[in-house]
């Protein structure tokens, strides 16, 4: 074979090499690989196309993951706004970010991005309150023990007099009885280990008497000895043959009781107490679609616990509207396990009781429970005489 014929048989194999090394390069890079995206939009819901493939409706800051090469077409859209295309270059494996802003076409679609607006505000302030709660309650343990009853004596969190101050304590006395007040709230200061001089302390005369003296409330080894079978769970019946005050109590006392193992969510108890409210204080009671509970009904529930309650305060007073009534109501988790129960509360309730054909009735309602965010491991609902906090 002449030379110059073998030269050129061998540099067209060598071209033809080198061809078929790059296809195979090329179609290595080209390779498709699970690849995670995530999707920050505007509007919060989207539904999302890649490449032709429905990925289906996504909320902003979610992580999907997808089959990709180095080429991807991008599609999201929403009814009412311009929909938003791309394509653009990824590494195939590599995650990626995408942020797609959809411009609103139609007032319907103006209304949506307001609302997530206001939702946005919402979710930053309440996030800044749960921050400043937390700072306040490390640096101010009284407002674990807050709000606090004596016989003679109420304490409340409330709005400072003085700059210096994050809280004020509002103290209510009793007209008549204001000197034998103040000294129960500093014999309570002084058993918690409080200095009187470290607070605003804001003054509120009642002229009214004193609250009713209440059951002794129970203690560990009262709670520690019941189970959950023990505590009955009923509806109640109409209570006209009853007095404003032991409805009332009823009330409060049904209003609290749960079980775990079948209740879903608070409203289940006001559900149980509805016949002892008028028609339209029944109205007022649902459950949310996403219900959700705090830590010890959680805790409590891994144990088939059951609800104790037990009153701790109790005022009247009597309104152009009916009988204004404030309660304190604490609740032990009683569980299946020897020697174990979990404190909770206290619910500070404020009703209205109005006389109806059937006795007295609730018109009106409403309870504020401590904050779930907050450590409330030494509860003023805790009896003396029980374990420390883990």
């Amino acid at each position: 074979m002449p030379n110059k014929l073998k030269a050129s048989i061998l540099a067209l194999a060598a071209l033809v090499l080198v061809t078929v090394v790059a296809l195979i390069i090329t179609n290595a890079g080209n390779q498709a690989k699970d690849t995670k995206l995530t999707f920050v939009t505007t509007p919060n819901k989207v539904t999302v196309k890649v490449d032709g493939q429905e990925l289906g409706e996504l909320v902003s800051g979610e992580t999907t993951t997808v089959p990709l090469q180095e080429e991807v077409d991008i599609e999201v859209a929403r009814e009412g706004f311009t929909t938003y295309t791309s394509s653009a270059t990824v590494t195939p494996g590599t995650p990626h970010t995408i942020t797609a802003i959809l411009q609103p076409e139609t007032n319907a679609a103006r209304a949506v991005l307001e609302e997530e607006e206001q939702g946005e505000f919402e979710r930053e302030t309440t996030e800044q309150y749960l921050e400043n709660a937390a700072r306040a309650y490390d640096e101010n343990p009284i407002l674990h023990d807050l709000p606090s009853h004596g016989e003679l004596f109420s304490a409340y969190q409330g709005v400072p007099e003085e700059k210096e101050h994050d809280f004020a304590i509002h103290l209510y006395l009793y007209k008549g009885s204001e000197q034998e007040g103040r000294e129960e709230f500093s014999e309570w200061l002084a058993s918690e280990q409080y200095e009187a001089e470290d607070y605003d302390i804001v003054e509120h005369i009642e002229d009214e008497q004193p609250q009713r003296a209440l059951d002794k409330a129970p203690t560990w080894e009262d709670l520690v000895t019941l189970t959950p079978e023990s505590i009955e769970i009923e509806p109640v019946d109409e209570a006209s043959e009853l007095e404003v005050d032991e409805v009332s109590r009823l009330f409060a006392e049904t209003a609290t009781t749960w079980d775990t193992a079948t209740d879903i969510h608070h409203t289940d108890g006001l559900q149980r107490a509805a016949d002892l409210m008028t028609e339209e204080a029944q109205e007022t009671i649902f459950t949310p679609n996403n219900p959700t509970t705090n830590p010890a009904w959680r805790e409590a529930s891994d144990y088939e616990g059951r609800s104790y309650p037990w009153l701790t305060y109790f005022e009247k007073e009597e309104t152009s509207k009916g009988a204004e009534i404030e309660m304190d109501i604490c609740w032990a988790w009683v569980t299946n396990q020897e020697d174990y129960a979990i404190i909770d509360g206290p619910r500070t309730m404020t009703i209205t009781m109005v006389d109806t054909t059937n006795g007295p009735k609730v018109s009106q309602l409403d309870y504020e429970d401590p904050d779930p965010f907050v450590d409330n491991s030494n509860s003023s609902c805790r009896p003396e005489d029980a374990p420390a906090a883990p």
